[in-house]
């Protein structure tokens, strides 16, 4: 692709795009005064930090410190490359924008993973062939209500043996040490066997909708587990995983909605009436990667777990977690004489589910008064008490105008006093809401040197005559990540001459760091200790910045070498390698004294 065309095509895509409309699809945006605000999605933000500019097109988030333009939102957000980006935004606004191969990053987070994606991609479809040649499989299937166009919807397939797959892939060309790592195989007196054999295999993919696991479940009584599922690998981390996201999200954004199960089967039962704003937890518990995803949605929830007492337990803890960062959550608490939606839908199929799930939701507040009498954990004073505490803990955590609506249900169903009740919420709140994870890295301290380099790119950052004078006075720096960010600054510059914007130089810097130079720590590092430090120093002042250039180019070297001499003198072998460092070492002072003179006298 030509690169004058793409860059022609990128700005005209910018052009169009809209920050606050792009981010709004994936993020609740919320108009304050000028700007927008949306909680941050890329820390564990609890009060919305995350600022969006309408007028200059760039986001900004105070707490973490991740800022760009719409591409580089979208990128973040979905994990994708630079490219890929650009063409959800091209297709966002109407602009074509075709990406050839030449052109199109590889869709993973790292080009080292590559094979382990392929592998868990080649080894569902092995599997789902394997469904489809096995007639006593197939009668399984028929019997659980699994049709072809669910079969295929969520590419399900199935095991034959512990030998197979492993003939396959070694057929591929992959090796043996990768078909381990990716996770589908256990090796035994040093062979490798399908872990899954027998079983059905549903695929789990990541966030962004690539496989990179499976979960295999038993097809005829046995000891065995029921499921078996992949280890974590270096493509899958089970704590942020959830089983269909990315099949459910455009419909969760689009009911503001979204079902949460326990089981991929529940899952898949709800798919079969209708219900697509649905996922299943990998496992029964939220991590804090879960409530961030939940938090960034803004969606209403229905938990929809096992209607048995564990499951209403576990419901209610997890819709506690829910209720404590602001989230409207409702719990489906029973499901009559069986234990699951998946056997319920079974027993008495579609319409059936969907009337239950829309008379049986019970507020998430309230579910706590339904659980506590139900395990008759309200019968004594003491454990009233300790109720209350629970409840007013909760209360205290939120962020939203229904407070007062809470404390009156505790008073109406506990019959402590308004004073009271309200004096426990206020013991449990904090003077600040503390993230959960902070995730703003905490850098060296500035020494002298980098001090200088940084307030000269702060500078540059803010003015375009900056920039002029250091790249009409050829300055080198000495350091070479800050040299690396003057150098994409001035090349900027001359690329953009005719329609320079520094708000989008500062977005752009930003987004071709982290994609062109993501595994450069030391130019991520100096980046970040430039905008972190862009608010300490005075803005552009055209003397300032020649003084600042004249101390780099012309002091700066003069003190290093007079440090080197120092050194030298110290250990020196002889005196007349001593004598010959002292004579140099005052040469260079008056040098220094002569430039600091001149630079005073400026």
């Amino acid at each position: 692709m030509n690169n004058n065309f793409t860059n022609n095509k990128i700005n005209e895509i910018r052009q169009q795009a809209d920050i606050v409309d792009i981010i709004g699809k994936y993020i609740n945006v919320i108009r304050k005064g000028k700007n927008y605000v949306a909680v941050c999605p890329f820390h564990d933000d609890t009060n919305p930090s995350l600022s969006i500019s309408k007028d200059k097109q760039i986001f900004k988030c105070f707490v973490c410190n991740e800022n760009g333009n719409v591409f580089s939102f979208v990128q973040k957000y979905k994990k994708i490359p630079f490219l890929n980006a650009v063409k959800e935004v091209a297709d966002y606004v109407g602009i074509d924008f075709q990406l050839t191969n030449s052109s199109t990053s590889v869709d993973h987070t790292t080009i080292k993973n590559k094979t382990l994606y392929d592998i868990v991609k080649d080894t569902m479809q092995f599997y789902k062939i394997s469904l489809a040649s096995s007639a006593e499989v197939n009668d399984y299937c028929t019997k659980r209500s699994l049709t072809p166009k669910i079969l295929d919807e969520f590419n399900i397939g199935f095991s034959p043996d512990s030998n197979k797959l492993i003939k396959f892939l070694l057929a591929k060309g992959y090796k043996k040490e990768d078909i381990f790592k990716s996770g589908v195989a256990i090796e035994h007196n040093g062979e490798l066997y399908d872990r899954f054999a027998n079983r059905l295999m549903f695929p789990i993919t990541d966030l962004n909708g690539n496989v990179v696991a499976f979960s295999g479940r038993i097809i005829n009584k046995s000891d065995a587990a029921k499921y078996v599922n992949s280890p974590e690998s270096e493509i899958f981390i089970k704590g942020n995983t959830l089983y269909n996201y990315a099949l459910a999200l455009p419909y969760i954004k689009k009911e503001k909605k979204i079902y949460i199960c326990e089981g991929f089967m529940d899952c898949i039962a709800l798919h079969r009436v209708g219900i697509l704003n649905c996922i299943a937890l990998m496992g029964t518990a939220f991590t804090k990667e879960h409530l961030k995803i939940f938090n960034n949605l803004k969606a209403e929830i229905i938990l929809t777990l096992d209607g048995d007492n564990p499951g209403n337990i576990n419901a209610n803890k997890l819709a506690n977690e829910l209720l404590s960062i602001g989230l409207n959550v409702k719990v489906v608490f029973s499901y009559n004489d069986v234990k699951d939606l998946d056997e319920f839908y079974v027993k008495y199929g579609d319409l059936a589910l969907v009337k239950h799930l829309q008379n049986n939701a019970m507020d998430a507040f309230d579910f706590n008064f339904y659980l506590a009498n139900k395990l008759k954990t309200l019968e004594n004073n003491e454990d009233k008490k300790a109720f209350l505490r629970k409840m007013c803990q909760i209360i205290a955590k939120m962020d939203n105008e229904d407070k007062d609506i809470y404390i009156n249900k505790i008073h109406d169903q506990l019959g402590f006093s308004l004073t009271t009740i309200k004096a426990a919420v206020d013991a449990f709140k904090t003077k600040e809401k503390i993230p959960i994870i902070k995730e703003v890295k905490e850098y060296q301290k500035i020494n002298k040197y980098q001090d200088l380099q940084i307030r000269l790119l702060i500078q540059m950052l803010d003015s375009k005559e900056a920039i002029e004078i250091f790249i009409d006075n050829l300055v080198y720096l000495e350091d070479d990540a800050y040299r690396k960010i003057a150098f994409m600054i001035s090349e900027y510059y001359k690329e953009n001459k005719d329609n320079f914007d520094l708000n989008c130089l500062v977005a752009d810097l930003f987004t071709k760091v982290s994609t062109d130079f993501n595994d450069d720590i030391k130019l991520k590092d100096a980046l970040n200790l430039i905008d972190k430090n862009k608010d300490k120093y005075p803005q552009y002042n055209k003397e300032s910045f020649k003084d600042l250039i004249y101390e780099i180019t012309e002091i700066i070297p003069l003190e290093k070498k007079l440090k080197k001499i120092s050194d030298e003198i110290k250990f020196a072998d002889s005196i007349e390698k001593k004598t010959d460092y002292i004579n140099q070492s005052i040469a260079i002072k008056r040098q220094l004294d002569e430039k600091i003179k001149k630079k005073n006298g400026r």
